[in-house]
């Protein structure tokens, strides 16, 4: 995810609706926020179950492989990302049994 972008996951709850708090610089994000996700070329084509990914808008597209030019995109803004990364996700606790 990107810089800014937290939410938790709740896994005791069904597919689609496990996605929870999703928040944008301390603020929930609405339905009228967008993302623009990074994807490699085998999810990009639907793989691993994705219809909608495949169907959706491709804002770019490049020959290189998404490692490299995630390394380059971290890489420019290291300057500023304010050190080591902390995690963006949190996973709701569950607690089962007595």
């Amino acid at each position: 995810m990107s810089r800014g972008v937290s939410y938790e996951v709740d896994i005791a709850k069904s597919a689609g609706q496990r996605i929870g708090k999703l928040m944008f610089d301390g603020k929930p994000s609405g339905d009228a926020t967008r993302f623009v996700p990074a994807v490699k070329n085998y999810r990009a084509s639907g793989g691993g179950n994705f219809p909608r990914v495949a169907a959706a808008e491709q804002g770019w597209s490049a020959s290189d492989g998404i490692r490299k030019l995630m390394i380059g995109v971290v890489g420019a803004r290291r300057a500023g990302c304010g050190g080591p990364g902390r995690s963006i996700r949190r996973y709701v606790p569950r607690w089962t049994g007595s």
